[in-house]
């Protein structure tokens, strides 16, 4: 994979586009993506006022399972204050918004990134387990990516 960068002013925000890909085929991607560069986002900052429809969705929880509120977890100050500061920017986006009257409480995981930062995380363990399994699994990716082996694009 190629790491593409579209716009000169932020060369640390790429696309890949695959080595394989034939000059023409390469140039036509690349000149659709410059020229539409705007529809691209990088952090959630980057996407405030997104209807609630497009990225809201609804768990099927089971109506009889008890809501679950986790006993809290304390972490060390380092990643308290990356999880703050991830929090401020999804707050910020629009992304979340504070609950007055939870009735499911998860605590926030921390985890290393191969690139030593942190990525913040919800452990949904309890709450997966409260939800009714789908008949209508999606397709592994794996298959997916077999299926797609050897396709122009």
């Amino acid at each position: 994979m190629e790491h593409v960068p579209l716009e000169d002013e932020r060369p640390e925000h790429t696309v890949q586009l695959g080595r394989d890909v034939s000059d023409l085929d390469r140039n036509s991607l690349l000149s659709l993506m410059w020229g539409h560069r705007d529809v691209f986002a990088f952090a959630p900052e980057e996407m405030p006022g997104i209807a609630q429809t497009v990225i809201e969705h609804w768990l099927n929880v089971d109506p009889l399972h008890r809501p679950v509120v986790q006993k809290k977890h304390h972490i060390d100050p380092e990643r308290a204050a990356t999880a703050n500061a991830e929090v401020q920017k999804l707050l910020e986006a629009g992304f979340i918004r504070e609950c007055q009257y939870p009735e499911w409480i998860s605590n926030v995981v921390l985890v290393k990134k191969p690139n030593g930062t942190w990525r913040i995380c919800v452990d949904f363990t309890d709450l997966n387990k409260a939800c009714t399994t789908d008949s209508y699994l999606l397709p592994k990716i794996d298959k997916l990516v077999d299926v797609m082996a050897g396709m122009p694009y």
